[in-house]
């Protein structure tokens, strides 16, 4: 008799020590999903893949859809991988040094305008002007008629999200893109 109530009372002391077990592998699995760091981790993955979602919109009108960028939270910093779509139609990998100076120009582009965006919705403020510097630097005049008219699309219209793009050159590609802005101011620097 003693014997099968010490045994019946093992076996009910073994399924209390798997049932505590398993509460705390879930409580473990709260703490680092809810916990400090777990939080973190999630709001920075959301801002991460929204900050993706908006420089894919950037991106597919800045390169008719020939160059797409993945962002995902690593440990330590954002990975991204780069995809270039080839001739056949897929796309493949690349790193950014294997970028053309265009195709580099129009992800950084599409890059700050996104964070730009999630900035302003974030804070919930509102900018009337933006400036850019050398946009169009290293871009065949294509990828200019493609950055003047997401320029435009930023300034016009019911989505825009300003009032005014000042738009910095110091090479004559302004000169082709004449209709694409309400007023060109050139500068000439005379002398030394």
């Amino acid at each position: 008799g003693a014997a099968a109530a010490a045994r019946e009372r093992l076996g009910q002391l073994e399924k209390e020590r798997g049932a505590a077990e398993d509460d705390g592998r879930v409580w473990s699995r709260l703490e680092e999903l809810f916990g400090k760091r777990g939080l973190q981790n999630f709001v920075y993955e959301v801002a991460v893949l929204d900050l993706q979602r908006r420089a894919a919109g950037y991106l597919e009108l800045l390169s008719d859809d020939c160059l797409r960028l993945e962002l995902a939270l690593g440990e330590q910093v954002v990975d991204r991988t780069l995809l270039v779509r080839s001739s056949g139609g897929g796309y493949s990998r690349r790193s950014l040094q294997q970028l053309s100076g265009g195709q580099w120009r129009r992800l950084s582009l599409a890059l700050s305008l996104a964070f730009s965006q999630a900035s302003l919705e974030r804070t919930q403020t509102s900018c009337n002007l933006i400036v850019l510097d050398e946009v169009m630097q290293h871009l065949d005049s294509e990828g200019c008629a493609r950055v003047a008219r997401l320029l435009g699309s930023l300034v016009e219209g019911d989505t825009a999200n300003f009032q005014t793009a000042l738009v910095i050159l110091q090479t004559a590609v302004g000169e082709e893109l004449g209709d694409s802005f309400d007023q060109i101011d050139v500068v000439v620097k005379k002398g030394d």
